[in-house]
């Protein structure tokens, strides 16, 4: 299990350099695009990219865990592949099913996500668009909650994609006992989905195995996950 995570910690570290970098390059305001990239602009597919707001998206995991997503921005065509489809989600929130040990009731929220798009999206927002810390910035925007798709199947009405999803998760529990309330922000970890998803022109399913490692606890379970109401755009 340390193997994997310390394999997933430098694949994600490395993915969220190289991504805000391409971010970077094909900004719609710059003129230029990198020419490490080498893409011929004069061809006529020109290099576009399509960005996707899924206004909301669901989900459970059998840890005994619900997923609220308010939305997720896909970018598509990034690195000028139109299989590949990286996904930042700002606004994610997940919570345990209420749970009761030695007569006490315990509520979990990790607010993880949230706080990580706070901060790094603060950063990104307060920096110069070419520093480095502007690219590190969105990279941690990912890293905070984000995924990765890889097209298996094709097709405007129905596709089939290999995914990935994490996010960063910090917790606040609230302990009911004796008619007192105790709070705690003390645990601190990252879950990760593998899975596989299809997509429906406007809803997105997918479902996998959930891997979830904090400070207290390690939990190992399967996913279902929807997304829907995707807005496409085209820049």
């Amino acid at each position: 299990m340390r193997l994997l995570y310390k394999a997933l910690t430098i694949f994600f570290v490395s993915a969220s350099f190289v991504l805000a970098n391409n971010y970077e390059d094909t900004s719609p305001n710059e003129k230029s695009i990198d020419s490490n990239l080498d893409i011929d602009t004069t061809k006529s597919n020109n290099f576009d990219l399509l960005i996707s707001l899924k206004l909301v998206g669901v989900g459970y995991t059998s840890t005994k865990r619900l997923e609220l997503n308010g939305l997720s921005v896909s970018i598509m065509g990034a690195f000028d592949n139109k299989r590949l489809e990286f996904d930042f989600i700002p606004l994610r929130f997940d919570r345990r099913l209420t749970r009761k040990e030695n007569g006490k009731e315990i509520n979990e929220s990790s607010l993880g996500a949230i706080i990580g798009t706070l901060v790094f999206g603060s950063i990104s927002r307060f920096t110069d668009k070419k520093s480095t810390m502007r690219k590190i910035a969105i990279g941690g925007l990912w890293l905070s909650s984000g995924s990765t798709q890889f097209a298996v199947i094709e097709n405007p009405i129905f596709g089939i994609s290999l995914v990935e999803t994490h996010a960063f998760e910090w917790f606040l529990s609230n302990t009911k006992h004796d008619r007192k309330t105790d709070y705690a922000f003390n645990e601190v970890g990252f879950i990760e989905e593998i899975g596989v998803q299809l997509n429906l022109v406007v809803a997105y399913i997918s479902s996998g195995i959930s891997l979830e490692v904090t400070n207290k606890q390690r939990n190992i379970g399967w996913y279902a996950k929807l997304f829907f109401l995707a807005i496409p755009f085209v820049i």
